[in-house]
């Protein structure tokens, strides 16, 4: 794992765009972003987002290229996650899990052990604890 570099951004927003994500939507350069690299090729993502809201960090983006998506890879991205959470000084953060994303829905539910406390706009919103 690493932190996001400018040149990252194409291959960010492939991924994005990929998940059907406009690029209005695009804020990995706005927020927190962990980019997971493995054999010279970047794997997936997250960004988390620079503000709170309702005293939580926002997961903005989890992504992973699909061609690259298993369990171990869900794993490691979601660890990274977790201790990125952890290194803010926070025990809890919000996912927004846009609907139709059932590979999110899953590492949510296996991971974290928790369901959505709000859908709203196409979204479903899940506090979790780290």
């Amino acid at each position: 794992m690493r932190r996001f570099n400018f040149s990252d951004r194409h291959e960010l927003a492939e991924m994005l765009m990929a998940e059907e994500i406009p690029p209005l939507e695009h804020n990995y350069a706005k927020g927190i972003t962990h980019v997971l690299v493995e054999d010279d090729v970047i794997k997936g993502f997250f960004t988390l987002s620079g503000k709170v809201h309702s005293g939580y960090p926002y997961l903005m983006h989890f992504c992973t290229k699909r061609k690259y998506r298993t369990p171990k890879l869900a794993r490691t991205l979601t660890s990274a996650l977790v201790e990125a959470v952890r290194a803010l000084g926070a025990k809890k953060f919000i996912i927004n899990c846009p609907l139709g994303k059932n590979y999110l829905k899953r590492v949510i539910k296996y991971y974290f052990k928790t369901k959505p406390y709000e859908n709203k706009s196409n979204h479903e919103f899940t506090l979790v604890e780290v």
